[in-house]
């Protein structure tokens, strides 16, 4: 499940995976959560934010596919220095 910031409202699909990008980025990608209706692109994407922006050296996810069978979903399990 993403969660949106307080305030954050529905986007258009022009502009929308820089703002869903922008909103995801200002939080830190804690142990433990879960993101969930992601396209693979998103995934490449906060695995570059926690590996090169927060500097850790590794990382342990679990990626899923959803109900839909389109959709992923990604569970940050731990992050190493």
């Amino acid at each position: 499940m993403i969660a949106f910031k307080k305030g954050f409202s529905k986007h258009s699909s022009k502009k929308g995976y820089q703002e869903l990008i922008k909103t995801l980025f200002e939080d830190t990608f804690a142990e433990g959560t879960s993101f969930g209706g992601l396209h693979p692109e998103y995934i490449g994407e906060i695995l570059k934010h926690i590996l090169y922006r927060e500097k850790f050296k590794k990382v342990n996810i679990t990626v899923s596919l959803e109900a839909d069978g389109y959709h992923l979903n990604i569970k940050i399990n731990r992050k190493g220095k």
